[in-house]
Parts: C-alpha cells; structure tokens; sequence
C-alpha cells in the first residue's frame, strides 16, 4: 500500500456541471471534462450564432499547489492553462498542472504526480523460470474491481466439483494472460503466494470421474478439501463424457471471503477505463493508494489507461 493515501477514499469526485453561452443566450451545460476539452480545443465560439462563448468566475487549480486561477472568459482559462503555475515552475515543476478541479486531467495528472514507486514483474519472477512466480491474481472486470476496492474484500462464490464457496486466482504468469483477461477481465488484484497460503488458500486439486469415484467409497472428502476440488475430463480420455478441463488456468482458491485488510494486495493490475466507466471513482483511488504492477502488455497501451483527448 501506498503511504499518504488515508483521505483518497473520502475525496469527493462528483463533477460539477457549468454553463457556457454566448451574447445571445445560447447555452450549454457542460461537466468539468467536457468544458476542459472545450477550452483546450481553442473552438470557443458558439456552434449556433458564431458569437464567443462566456463564461463567469471560472476556477482552474494547479493540482501541485493548489493555487487557484479565476477567469472570465474561455480564451483567458486557456491561456492561463497554457502558461502554467508560475509559482510552481520557479521551483522546478514543469507540469501541465492547472485543471478544471475534478475534471478527467486533474485526476489522470494527480495520479501521475503521486505515482512513484510502481513495480514491474520483475520483482515477482524465480531466476530463471518463466513458467513460474511468486503471484496468485484475482482478475476481475473494472466494475467488480471497483466494488472490491470499495468493500475491502473479493466475495467468495460457489465453484469446483461440489459447488460451495471460494475466491478463485491464477497463478500463469505474465505473458500468458490474454485468454484469462478476455474470460474474467482485465483488470485484477495481485497476491503474494505466501499470503494466500497463510490465509488458507492454496492451488485448486484435479481428479478424474474414477479417482473422485474412489475417494467417495473411502471415506469421501472432508469438508477442508472441498473448495479445491475440480473434475478433470478429457473426451479423448472418456469418450462419449462432457470434456472438462480447466487446468491450464492454473487455479488457486481461498475457502473464504478474501479480506484486503487481511491479506494486502502486493499489486493492482488496471485495464482501460474512462469516466463512463462503472466506479472509475474507485478505480481512480485503488491506483492512488496500491502499486500498480506494470507489465510490458499495459506500457504498450499506456498504463492501461484510456485518455481523454
């Protein structure tokens, strides 16, 4: 986890809603990314007369500083965007820093700013292997991965042979993912082997129909092993059967809700998103205060991050 990060969850990310017009009245109501982009465009006459668009008392912070720029017009808010924080460029700053507050480049430009440390796969890979690392991850679409950063926990749900509760992780290591983010997501939460199995979790157990078969007339199988077993068929094997083989997921299971609190993540993985995406809010918050790993797959898609132009 990243340290300073306490008040992220709290930050108030509502956009307020502004109106432009022109002498004539005509009027639009804008979001803060929407009349940024509009600004930056440096189209600032009005689509229906031709006329300036106006605005009043418009505020622009440098997310740096946090120094505040009042303006009266589009074309002003965009020169004073354009020419930057001179307080903060006498130090040494040299950042596109002054937003629209709550816009789409303040957020993307604080995170930039805050972001220091993030890791790569590197850290997680066993000299010599690439067959093999110390991960287990949770991959997940952006809206569940939203609401897990929100709850603090990855629910548990019923899965494997006998059907009852676990969360289920990977550990296939990077470069082999694209089936997996395409099935369950492309975004995920990243663990440590050794903190999964300290919580009890542990890799996912395949038998075939005649060993379960067997087991069941011997006693059948504790209440402990049952989150992890998975039937293993394959049709050339039992002809005339439903093939079922999952084992190139390389499954691990917890027998349990999946605390964060508890159990930290090491890393976040971060797909694509935008402001239209379901709980971008959270998303935004989870890059802030956990280490985002960065593989050589996102650095070629920007972090994984889709911008706004």
């Amino acid at each position: 986890m990243k340290k300073g990060t306490e008040m992220i969850k709290h930050q108030d990310m509502s956009q307020r809603m502004y109106e432009v017009k022109c002498k004539d009245g005509h009027s639009q109501v804008l979001t803060a990314t929407e009349l940024e982009q509009l600004i930056r465009s440096s189209e600032h006459e009005c689509p229906d007369c031709k006329n300036p668009l106006l605005t009043s008392n418009l505020g622009l912070e440098c997310f740096i500083c946090s120094s505040m720029f009042t303006v009266s017009s589009l074309e002003e808010a965009e020169d004073t965007i354009d020419t930057g924080c001179m307080d903060c460029d006498e130090r040494g700053f040299h950042e596109d820093s002054i937003h629209i507050n709550n816009s789409w480049g303040y957020f993307e430009n604080v995170y930039q700013w805050r972001r220091n440390n993030n890791l790569d796969e590197e850290h997680l890979r066993r000299k010599g292997r690439t067959d093999f690392w110390e991960a287990v991850i949770h991959f997940c679409k952006p809206h569940e991965f939203a609401s897990i950063y929100k709850e603090g926990k990855i629910k548990a749900g019923k899965t494997g042979y006998f059907g009852v509760p676990a969360v289920c992780l990977t550990e296939i290591p990077l470069g082999n993912w694209k089936d997996l983010r395409v099935r369950h997501g492309d975004f995920g939460f990243v663990f440590l082997k050794r903190d999964l199995i300290a919580a009890g979790g542990g890799p996912a157990i395949y038998l075939s129909d005649e060993l379960i078969r067997a087991q069941k007339t011997n006693g059948g199988f504790c209440e402990e092993i049952r989150p992890f077993l998975n039937l293993l068929r394959i049709s050339s094997v039992t002809p005339g059967k439903l093939r079922h083989d999952f084992m190139h997921e390389r499954e691990w299971r917890l027998p349990n809700d999946l605390l964060l609190e508890n159990t930290q993540p090491y890393a976040i993985i971060v797909g694509n998103y935008d402001m239209g995406t379901e709980g971008w809010e959270d998303i935004w918050r989870a890059r802030l205060e956990v280490e985002e790993l960065l593989t050589q797959e996102d650095e070629d898609t920007s972090q994984g991050i889709s911008k706004s132009k």
